[in-house]
């Protein structure tokens, strides 16, 4: 195999994140839209079959435990984002998790870079996009109706008792 074809070639460890990811991604899919079987029971099976081909290899805990921080920063950033931290924690998070992915993998063929960057930004893309999207719906309806549908505040009809005024 010549140098140039070599850096392409994926480890066992690179297919294994590759099918973690790809069952990830599936499942948000099904989250996303409910009642379409398939793609839940695709990403469901793809997923136990990466972390199957994950097990036999050796985890670096200090990587798991990484990678667990990772995810705690997207969560923290999707929670708090309106507070002003301004994406902050979802490039660190991003970062962390594709140091995390590197290296996850405590062998020589481990997982390569370009495999890690990947997987690792496209994660924590879908994630706190999802994530935003899921807060935006669930704070939509927590206001009165016509608010929820963009109308002005001076608009909104008040009810109180039996009288009816508008601002």
């Amino acid at each position: 195999m010549t140098p140039a074809l070599h850096v392409f070639a994926l480890t066992p460890a690179d297919l294994a994140l590759l099918m973690v990811l790809a069952g990830i991604l599936l499942l948000y899919a099904e989250f996303n839209r409910p009642g379409t079987i398939l793609l839940g029971a695709c990403g469901a099976l793809v997923l136990m079959l990466g972390i199957a081909r994950l097990l036999p290899l050796t985890f670096s805990p200090i990587a798991a435990v990484a990678a667990l921080a990772a995810v705690c920063l997207l969560l923290i950033e999707i929670h708090f984002s309106w507070r002003g931290l301004h994406k902050v924690s979802v490039t660190l998070a991003t970062l962390t998790l594709i140091v995390a992915l590197r290296f996850v993998v405590a062998q020589t063929t481990g997982v390569h870079w370009m495999v890690a960057s990947t997987t690792g930004a496209i994660f924590c893309v879908v994630t706190y996009t999802l994530g935003r999207i899921a807060l935006v719906a669930a704070q939509n309806k927590r206001l009165p109706g016509p608010a929820r549908h963009g109308a002005e505040p001076s608009r909104i009809p008040l009810r109180c008792g039996l009288l009816r005024s508008t601002r």
